[in-house]
């Protein structure tokens, strides 16, 4: 681009940091930027940086005139408005609305809702009555059940528990005796017919099995089973 199709343009304009805030805060603005173009200039590695602060002001101006040129009123209200607290977007769309100049909302236009008043609101649509009384059912339940339990295991002393375990081992001893004079019976019942087919020559019979009975270590594991369920 030759600087024949450049045109350079200077203007001034006129502050009033006294009377004005907006002003005040203008100049405390313009000062940082002058500021930060010296420090610029002197690094020779911000030179990209330098270039855009050179044209920043054009923009300025010329987003300036785009306000005024849509509404001089709107303009007027915004350079009215320059302080540090008031740069935010609430004050702009304030001051469009002021001007006649209010945008569509772009916000959801679904109206605001309490959350507890909406779950208050689900509550008393869904008939919750069946669901609370199962619920206390089963609190009862297992509460009743536990009460069961500790009364069964209180409810046994060590003596209680000591006789048990001394009636078990006579019933045992008891029962091993009783086994042992069956086999013996069984025994004598068997040699008496042994000596009889021998005696008369007859072909020896064939031996009757006594039916086994349960022998001790399964006794003994039946007894751990029942231990296991909380008897002893």
């Amino acid at each position: 681009m030759s600087s024949n199709q450049l045109k350079r343009v200077n203007y001034s304009i006129y502050l009033d940091p006294v009377n004005s805030n907006a002003d005040r805060y203008a100049v405390g603005v313009m000062q940082g930027w002058a500021k930060d173009r010296k420090e610029m200039m002197s690094d020779p590695s911000a030179g990209v940086a330098l270039h855009y602060s050179l044209h920043m002001h054009k923009n300025i101006y010329l987003a300036g005139m785009f306000l005024y040129l849509l509404s001089p009123a709107l303009s007027n209200a915004l350079a009215g408005s320059l302080t540090e607290e008031r740069i935010k977007i609430d004050t702009l769309e304030q001051q469009l609305e002021n001007c006649g100049l209010a945008l569509p909302s772009t916000k959801s236009s679904l109206p605001a809702f309490d959350t507890h008043a909406l779950i208050d609101e689900l509550k008393a649509a869904v008939n919750m009555k069946p669901l609370m009384d199962e619920i206390q059912q089963l609190k009862a339940g297992l509460t009743e059940s536990n009460t069961e339990t500790a009364a069964v295991q209180n409810g046994l002393s060590e003596s209680d528990i000591a006789t048990l375990q001394q009636n078990l081992a006579a019933e045992i001893k008891a029962h091993s005796q009783h086994r042992e004079i069956a086999e013996l019976k069984a025994l004598l019942k068997t040699q008496n017919k042994l000596i009889k087919s021998l005696s008369n020559g007859q072909p020896l019979p064939e031996i009757e099995k006594p039916e086994p009975e349960l022998d001790l270590s399964q006794q003994i594991a039946n007894i751990q089973k029942v231990k296991k369920k909380g008897i002893f």
